[in-house]
């Protein structure tokens, strides 16, 4: 997923695996609260130990920009530990992630649309997520 620009009331939930790259995005969300199946982004929810260990090392998160206006960022890979399901994945906040070594270049802050209230979810040019998402300045 390269460059789309995301305003929505839950960011991004990503159901496929292998190879999954996530860059250059601008994600910006209204979510109040956070769990295993529900965040900013959100991996694998009920999957094994060995699908975990399978796609980990294929995910590649870089030069993204987020922001959460109602709360914290929160990141979901392979969460739902226990029972039928396996033990390594877990819940993140954005600090954790990035020691993961998930979008250790990305950016939290407001991206500067010129105006998301009207729809226009173009980027000012004194954005610091100018270069991000479906706008992006060249």
């Amino acid at each position: 997923m390269r460059r789309p620009t995301c305003f929505a009331h839950y960011a991004i939930f990503l159901t496929g695996f292998g190879c999954i790259v996530f860059s250059d995005n601008v994600v910006v969300e209204a979510r109040t609260a956070a769990s295993q199946e529900v965040g900013t982004i959100a991996i694998g929810t009920y999957a094994s130990d060995a699908l975990y260990q399978a796609t980990v090392p294929e995910l590649k998160f870089e030069r993204n920009c987020y922001m959460n206006e109602s709360g914290p960022l929160h990141f979901a890979l392979f969460a739902a530990n226990g029972g039928n399901y396996g033990t390594l994945g877990a819940q993140y906040d954005f600090a954790r992630w990035k020691a993961k070594g998930f979008d250790v270049d990305s950016i939290e802050t407001g991206p500067g649309f010129i105006s998301a209230s009207e729809g226009n979810l173009e980027l000012a040019s004194t954005s610091p997520c100018a270069k991000m998402g479906a706008y992006a300045k060249p």
